[in-house]
């Protein structure tokens, strides 16, 4: 709970996250931040968060904050930089990312983590269709059974 801890106010944040209450995600996030902004599993936390309120831009800064820490982004945040870049019409920058991400994660089911993060199925479908845009399939067994 040490309010003085990046960590501590990270872990806090995906808790909120988690109970989707995004807006005090949003706040604890940015607190660990601001604490820590070298430590690259708080930096990928508030990517994680950061879309939720629209902060397209402030999630990939984070995501590639993080990145040069040598800390790996997990497949959710991996998508969600692929597809803020794709939308920001940074389709080779995209592209790349994309290709780590199936590189990385091959086997992650994406479309059911981030459909199961959202609230509303049409957030995720708007990360999804950005990825699906630069060629991306899902590997997830209910999304290929689906019509």
């Amino acid at each position: 709970m040490a309010q003085d801890q990046a960590w501590s106010q990270s872990a806090k944040s995906w808790v909120s996250f988690a109970a989707r209450d995004y807006q005090a995600a949003l706040m604890l996030g940015r607190c660990g931040v601001q604490l820590d902004p070298n430590d690259g599993a708080v930096l990928d936390l508030m990517g994680a968060v950061a879309p939720f309120f629209g902060e397209i831009e402030e999630a990939v800064d984070q995501f590639e904050a993080a990145k040069q820490f040598d800390d790996p982004l997990n497949a959710p945040s991996l998508g969600y930089a692929t597809a803020a870049l794709s939308a920001f019409g940074r389709e080779h920058e995209a592209r790349a990312k994309l290709a780590e991400l199936e590189r990385a994660w091959p086997e992650a089911p994406n479309e059911i983590m981030l459909k199961s993060i959202h609230s509303d199925d049409a957030h995720a479908d708007e990360v999804i269709s950005e990825l699906v845009l630069l060629g991306w399939t899902s590997t997830s067994p209910q999304a290929s059974s689906n019509p």
